[in-house]
C-alpha cells in the first residue's frame, strides 16, 4: 500500500487593510514571495479581480496548492494552504501574516491521508 500524507491549513484573516487585499498585484507578489521563501515550488498562478471589489488567487504548487479569496468590504480574507509530503504549510502562513498583518486569525489544521 502506498503511504501518503497531506496537511491542510484553513485560515480566516480578519481586520486586514482593505486596500491591500483589493490590490491584485500586492496579493500575487506577497504570495509568490511567501512560496519562494518557504522553499515550495510554484507551478502556476491564476488570479481574478471581481467588480466592485475582492479577488481570488490560486497558486498551484509542486507540493499541492494555496488559494486566497479576499473580502475588502469586510476587511477579511480566506486562505487555504494544502501541502503533500514533508514540507509544512505553516511557513507559508507565517510569511503571509507578515504581509497582511491581520489583527485576528482563525486557523484549522487538518492532517489528511496516512503516514
Amino acid at each position: 500500500m502506498h503511504m501518503f500524507k497531506g496537511i491542510h491549513l484553513i485560515l480566516d484573516y480578519y481586520n486586514v487593510d482593505s486596500e491591500r487585499i483589493d490590490n491584485i498585484d500586492f496579493i500575487v507578489c506577497s504570495l509568490c514571495d511567501a512560496i519562494d521563501l518557504a522553499g515550495f515550488n510554484l507551478v502556476k498562478i491564476v488570479s481574478q479581480k471581481y467588480d466592485p471589489n475582492g479577488l481570488s488567487v490560486i497558486a498551484m504548487l509542486k507540493e499541492s496548492h494555496v488559494s486566497i479569496h479576499t473580502y475588502p468590504e469586510n476587511n477579511s480574507m480566506f486562505i487555504d494552504i494544502f501541502t503533500c509530503g514533508e514540507k509544512i504549510p505553516e511557513t507559508i502562513n507565517q510569511l503571509l501574516r507578515k504581509s497582511f498583518n491581520p489583527q485576528r486569525v482563525e486557523l484549522t489544521r487538518i492532517v489528511r491521508g496516512n503516514a
